[in-house]
Protein backbone atom coordinates (compact mmCIF):
# COMPACT_ATOMS: atom_id res chain seq x y z
CA UNK A 1 0.00 0.00 0.00
CA UNK A 2 1.44 3.72 -0.86
CA UNK A 3 2.67 6.25 2.02
CA UNK A 4 -0.16 8.07 0.85
CA UNK A 5 -2.88 5.81 1.32
CA UNK A 6 -1.63 4.86 4.59
CA UNK A 7 -1.49 8.73 6.06
CA UNK A 8 -4.63 9.16 4.10
CA UNK A 9 -6.84 6.59 5.92
CA UNK A 10 -5.14 7.06 9.39
CA UNK A 11 -6.07 10.68 9.31
CA UNK A 12 -9.61 9.67 8.41
CA UNK A 13 -9.72 7.76 11.45
CA UNK A 14 -7.92 9.65 13.65
CA UNK A 15 -9.90 12.98 13.01
CA UNK A 16 -12.96 10.81 12.75
CA UNK A 17 -12.79 8.83 16.57
CA UNK A 18 -10.95 11.48 18.36
CA UNK A 19 -14.06 13.88 19.33
CA UNK A 20 -15.77 10.38 20.56
CA UNK A 21 -12.55 10.10 23.15
CA UNK A 22 -13.52 11.08 26.87
CA UNK A 23 -9.90 12.68 27.44
CA UNK A 24 -10.74 16.54 27.00
CA UNK A 25 -10.12 18.81 30.12
CA UNK A 26 -13.12 20.81 31.63
CA UNK A 27 -13.53 22.95 34.53
CA UNK A 28 -16.79 22.18 36.30
CA UNK A 29 -18.34 24.72 38.88
CA UNK A 30 -20.26 23.61 41.43
CA UNK A 31 -22.44 25.60 43.63
CA UNK A 32 -23.47 24.21 47.20
CA UNK A 33 -26.07 25.67 49.44
CA UNK A 34 -25.15 25.87 52.87
CA UNK A 35 -27.88 25.24 55.47
CA UNK A 36 -29.56 27.66 57.84
CA UNK A 37 -28.62 30.97 55.92
CA UNK A 38 -24.85 30.47 55.59
CA UNK A 39 -25.18 31.69 52.38
CA UNK A 40 -23.38 29.49 49.38
CA UNK A 41 -20.31 27.90 48.68
CA UNK A 42 -18.72 27.82 45.07
CA UNK A 43 -15.64 25.82 44.07
CA UNK A 44 -14.22 24.25 40.82
CA UNK A 45 -13.28 21.34 39.74
CA UNK A 46 -11.55 19.52 37.17
CA UNK A 47 -13.01 16.55 35.03
CA UNK A 48 -12.80 14.62 31.76
CA UNK A 49 -14.94 14.34 29.21
CA UNK A 50 -16.00 14.37 25.26
CA UNK A 51 -15.55 17.44 22.96
CA UNK A 52 -19.46 16.93 22.38
CA UNK A 53 -19.75 17.51 26.44
CA UNK A 54 -17.48 20.04 26.49
CA UNK A 55 -19.04 21.72 23.71
CA UNK A 56 -22.74 21.92 25.33
CA UNK A 57 -21.13 23.04 28.34
CA UNK A 58 -18.83 25.83 27.00
CA UNK A 59 -22.05 28.28 27.05
CA UNK A 60 -22.59 27.84 30.26
CA UNK A 61 -19.07 28.61 31.76
CA UNK A 62 -18.27 32.10 33.56
CA UNK A 63 -15.02 34.30 32.69
CA UNK A 64 -13.63 32.67 35.94
CA UNK A 65 -13.27 29.38 33.95
CA UNK A 66 -11.14 30.70 31.03
CA UNK A 67 -13.31 29.39 28.36
CA UNK A 68 -10.94 30.74 24.95
CA UNK A 69 -8.33 29.45 26.83
CA UNK A 70 -9.70 25.86 27.29
CA UNK A 71 -11.19 25.69 24.17
CA UNK A 72 -7.51 25.99 22.37
CA UNK A 73 -6.56 23.40 24.64
CA UNK A 74 -8.89 21.06 24.03
CA UNK A 75 -8.49 21.83 20.26
CA UNK A 76 -4.79 21.34 20.40
CA UNK A 77 -5.55 18.18 22.17
CA UNK A 78 -8.18 16.74 19.47
CA UNK A 79 -5.13 17.87 16.94
CA UNK A 80 -2.66 15.68 19.25
CA UNK A 81 -4.97 12.82 19.78
CA UNK A 82 -5.77 12.55 15.38
CA UNK A 83 -2.02 12.79 15.01
CA UNK A 84 -1.25 9.84 17.15
CA UNK A 85 -3.89 7.89 16.28
CA UNK A 86 -3.10 8.59 12.45
CA UNK A 87 0.33 7.69 13.03
CA UNK A 88 -0.10 4.29 14.46
CA UNK A 89 -2.63 2.96 11.55
CA UNK A 90 0.10 4.18 9.26
CA UNK A 91 2.42 2.03 10.75
CA UNK A 92 0.45 -0.91 11.31
CA UNK A 93 -0.54 -1.01 7.92
CA UNK A 94 3.04 -0.56 6.78
CA UNK A 95 3.82 -3.20 8.99
CA UNK A 96 0.75 -5.85 7.23
CA UNK A 97 1.97 -4.08 3.53
CA UNK A 98 5.71 -5.55 4.47
CA UNK A 99 4.73 -8.74 6.10
CA UNK A 100 2.67 -9.52 2.68
CA UNK A 101 5.43 -8.68 0.49
CA UNK A 102 8.63 -10.40 2.07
Amino acid sequence: MRRGARLSIGLAVGASSCPFLPLYVARDMTRSFMAGGGGDRISYDWSLQTLGEFFEKMRYMDAEQHPRLMLAGNVGLALVYAAVIAMSIYWLLGTLAARRSG
